[in-house]
């Protein structure tokens, strides 16, 4: 489909199981992409080819919008690390030096909504904080959990938005 060597191929393939690995060996397909397509050059439809290429080898299982790197994909990655791209992602090496996201749970108000608050601490400051309110204890619950378990997205996701909205 692409003309393209080897080494691209190799090095895109791998570039994407290391950004996996740093992200706990999960992460939302979503900000995947974007991560890549923001802060490497890719080709967007390689991209996918490369996804797709993985997860028939089984070196990652694409399911329901995440991506999860497999033992195969590890191992790889851990055998293959001195071909990794050198040029580190900017959003992913500022993202990775935060501490554990927290979440102080969710607050029931009065009304019955729920207020949920997620932050994000770099250095002992709060770098990123996000107050949200549902009418759903169920949802209230349901993004604490995602946050604690992949803030990553949420936070990517949000950054994406923001530039956009910036951009005229």
């Amino acid at each position: 489909m692409f003309e393209q060597n080897t080494k691209e191929q190799v090095e895109g393939k791998l570039l994407i199981l290391n950004i996996l690995k740093q992200n706990n060996g999960s992460l939302n397909e979503d900000s995947l992409i974007y991560e890549l397509l923001n802060n490497y050059e890719i080709n967007y439809f390689l991209l996918f080819q490369y996804l797709y290429e993985l997860n028939e080898a089984d070196f990652v299982n694409r399911n329901d919008n995440i991506v999860t790197l497999l033992s195969i994909g590890e191992t790889t990655l851990e055998l293959l690390s001195d071909k990794i791209p050198k040029k580190p992602s900017s959003s992913l090496k500022s993202f990775s030096h935060y501490s554990t996201p927290t979440a102080t749970g969710y607050i029931e108000e009065k009304n019955g909504r729920y207020i949920v608050n997620l932050t994000l601490h770099q250095d002992d400051e709060i770098r990123f904080h996000l107050t949200l309110d549902y009418g759903d204890k169920n949802k209230a619950n349901s993004i604490l959990e995602k946050w604690l378990s992949e803030p990553g997205g949420l936070f990517l996701a949000i950054k994406k938005d923001v530039d956009n909205w910036m951009t005229p």
